[in-house]
């Protein structure tokens, strides 16, 4: 990828996230109904076609999944040790994720609105299917198998996207007392405990 390439998807990315962290923080203070696709676009300052260039709603905007999130995460799991165990490979790269407190941040606010909103939830499980897909693809090359013909790399992977969403959740429930990495690492050590051992 050359320069000039490499240039116009950081603009892409950081296009993106404005317009998502816009439509997250109107929804948060206004409320799901009284935020227009105008409104999230004059907050983000662009127009509403460059709006629609990279969601179709305000819906999922708020609770979507960027595409360079998908190539981030699969760029992480594909630089980890090539023998290191797949829920290990997970663990590594979700475990540095929440380490990042801008990104917990809009994924923990995420879970808020989701529960404060339900029309947001069909917007919400499609971004979780669309992330399970990608990884399940990542992991199985990792494993060796065909996720066409073998389901273990999205049994791993929802388990694992389980594990994060139930450990957020509690963390968040439970007044943010304990540190979130230790929510998340108790998390992942009940699915190691699980799992059959090639996993």
């Amino acid at each position: 990828m050359s320069l000039q390439q490499q240039l116009r998807q950081q603009l892409k990315r950081e296009m993106s996230r404005a317009i998502a962290r816009a439509a997250q923080d109107l929804v948060r203070d206004r409320g799901l109904g009284s935020v227009t696709v105008e409104d999230i676009a004059r907050a983000a300052g662009v127009s509403e076609r460059t709006f629609f260039n990279y969601f179709s709603c305000k819906e999922e905007a708020v609770v979507g999944v960027p595409e360079e999130l998908l190539a981030e995460l699969d760029a992480a799991l594909r630089a980890r040790p090539k023998r290191e165990k797949p829920r290990n490979a997970l663990r590594a790269v979700f475990t540095e994720w929440i380490d990042q407190e801008a990104i917990l941040s809009r994924w923990a606010l995420r879970y808020e609105l989701v529960n404060r909103y339900p029309a947001l939830l069909p917007q919400y499980l499609a971004a979780l299917v669309e992330i399970e897909a990608s990884l399940a693809k990542s992991i199985s090359e990792r494993m060796g198998v065909d996720t066409e013909t073998d389901p273990s790399p999205r049994v791993l992977v929802a388990a694992v996207l389980a594990a994060l969403r139930a450990g957020i959740s509690w963390w968040e429930e439970s007044g943010r007392t304990v540190p979130l990495n230790r929510v998340i690492d108790h998390a992942f050590d009940q699915i190691a405990s699980a799992a059959p051992r090639p996993w």
